[in-house]
């Protein structure tokens, strides 16, 4: 919402706030787990990485570089998403001008996809086609928001959209947004689009039958935290099955195995969770604790 921003000064303050802070904060606290931990156990200790080479990467914020946490790219990214779509879109009210705005970003994107193999600096190249997605949702947020309560309606989109995510994984190569690859570009925006239908149709019917469901909010107010340090908890998960229970790392490689190792991961998290909450909640992006 462009109003609560009156200039680029307070929406910087705010931005700065909720997503620079924890940017790099996180990206110090795992760059020293790997530093000192996580680069001599398991697949890092195959490679000589050189220890400078991930604070370039977070200074330049791009994935490629950033071999300490690779998931902190996506804090650069979307602060870029927010600061380009402030400036491109905070003065316009005309719906028809918006789309089309949306369509060149994505046509930018696109050119910049097949014509550019260098990575931009904080990821303004992945940035350009997520501004599309950031757009969107931005204008049809308070529309989905008043949709009715029909269970049915839900359950038919999601099945629907769910045969187009699978449709689009069969026909598209492997997608990887974080180092700007997408396969089929178009093919990319469809099975996109298709797994947020398939999500918000879900999250739909879960709020109808579950109303409010505390715990479930508090993992959703809180997934800064689990993506900023998910791979170390899972680090601790393995570390456990492997040097104390003495299973083989091959276990990793089974469904319901990874599925469980994903729950343990978050609720590792919970304690840590709390903690930033209660008393550092100003690296987590909150106001107040």
């Amino acid at each position: 919402n462009p109003q609560k921003y009156p200039n680029y000064i307070t929406f910087i303050k705010q931005k700065g706030i909720r997503i620079l802070i924890p940017y790099f904060f996180f990206n110090f606290i795992t760059y020293l787990f790997w530093l000192l931990i996580g680069r001599h156990y398991g697949l890092d200790s195959e490679f000589n990485d050189n220890p400078v080479e991930p604070i370039f990467g977070i200074l330049y914020s791009t994935s490629t570089w950033m071999k300490h946490y690779v998931p902190l790219w996506f804090l650069a990214c979307l602060f870029m998403v927010e600061s380009i779509y402030y400036f491109a879109f905070r003065k316009i009210k005309r719906l028809d001008v918006k789309l089309i705005l949306l369509f060149l970003f994505g046509v930018l994107g696109y050119l910049n996809y097949i014509y550019n193999p260098y990575p931009l600096p904080w990821s303004i190249d992945i940035a350009l086609p997520m501004i599309v997605f950031y757009g969107v949702g931005s204008l049809l947020k308070n529309p989905l928001l008043k949709m009715d309560k029909n269970v049915f309606r839900y359950l038919l989109l999601s099945i629907l959209s769910f045969a187009v995510v699978f449709l689009m994984y069969e026909v598209n190569a492997e997608v990887k947004v974080f180092i700007n690859v997408y396969g089929n570009y178009v093919y990319f925006f469809i099975g996109a689009f298709a797994g947020i239908l398939f999500s918000v149709s879900m999250l739909k019917m879960l709020d109808i039958y579950l109303k409010s469901v505390r715990f479930l909010q508090f993992i959703g107010e809180n997934t800064l935290i689990i993506l900023a340090l998910h791979l170390i908890a899972g680090s601790v998960v393995k570390a456990v099955s492997f040097y104390i229970l003495d299973l083989p790392m091959s276990i990793y490689e089974i469904t319901w195995v990874k599925i469980v190792y994903g729950l343990l991961s978050i609720i590792i998290l919970i304690p840590v969770m709390l903690f930033f909450n209660r008393f550092l909640p100003s690296l987590i992006g909150k106001s107040k604790a």
